[in-house]
């Protein structure tokens, strides 16, 4: 994904300081370290940053830098016909103001990356043909970045891991109450998965429940309810999810294949 300059905070005194230069290379390293790597830029915006740069010999090495990470125009393949229609078809104003690297960030539910000092914040508001407000993500430095790290980490791919235990020797914890037999049974089958490490526990009985996903956590439980007795019996299972998107993806993957 692309994410897009705020060319609105790019003036001539960008990088007339160090501490703007390193609060905008420790954004580069976050993103790139996140697979975020291009951040497109408006050719006016860019002839200012190359202009600014290509006139002093000591900020060669920064003159590079903004050629790796800063590529223009702003529309690109990935950039569709909807995103375009949607751009062309409506004003897109900052108070007032027409906006381009803001709208594209909303528009294409990405980033904006702004420049400058203490002005911008985390979360800024557009407006959509002067009547709709709508709320853009943007960034100034590191610390905003990590304000939306949960979006950022929405962006990779789902890696999952498996255990390395076998089914027969994984644990499985029953109350012993009604129906232990019955929890048991699917307690041994559920545990053919790679992705299952033990059952921690039956559940109180959930009779009402007609869904097989009762409840997913973010430290790998999940809670699924035997949707198909009447009782409702259900179990507590540890996953190998190391986080809460993983565990979702583990519990999509445990309800198709033993939700019934």
């Amino acid at each position: 994904m692309d994410i897009y300059a705020n060319e609105l905070s790019i003036t001539s005194d960008i990088f007339d300081d160090y501490n703007k230069i390193k609060r905008l290379k420790n954004m580069y390293s976050y993103l790139t370290a996140h697979e975020l790597n291009s951040c497109r830029v408006d050719n006016d915006a860019i002839g200012i940053i190359y202009n600014i740069l290509s006139n002093d010999p000591s900020k060669r090495d920064l003159l590079n830098f903004c050629y790796a990470f800063f590529h223009a125009p702003f529309e690109t393949a990935e950039f569709d016909e909807y995103g375009v229609d949607e751009y062309l078809s409506h004003c897109w104003q900052y108070k007032g103001t027409e906006c381009v690297g803001l709208a594209y960030a909303s528009i294409m539910d990405s980033l904006a990356i702004s420049f400058g000092n203490g002005e911008w914040k985390s979360t800024e508001q557009i407006y959509k043909d002067g009547e709709v407000a709508i709320s853009v993500r943007n960034a100034l430095n590191e610390k905003q970045l990590e304000e939306h790290a949960d979006w950022i980490d929405s962006l990779k791919a789902i890696e999952l891991v498996e255990t390395t235990v076998s089914p027969d020797n994984k644990e499985i914890r029953i109350r012993d109450d009604h129906g232990k037999d019955k929890l048991r049974d699917f307690s041994k089958r559920i545990c053919h998965s790679p992705y299952v490490i033990k059952v921690i526990n039956s559940l109180p009985f959930n009779s009402k429940d007609t869904k097989f996903i009762k409840k997913v956590r973010a430290d790998g439980v999940i809670e699924c309810v035997l949707c198909w007795t009447d009782e409702g019996y259900g179990l507590a299972i540890k996953t190998t999810g190391r986080n809460l998107r993983e565990t979702e993806k583990i519990a999509e993957i445990l309800e198709e294949k033993y939700g019934e």
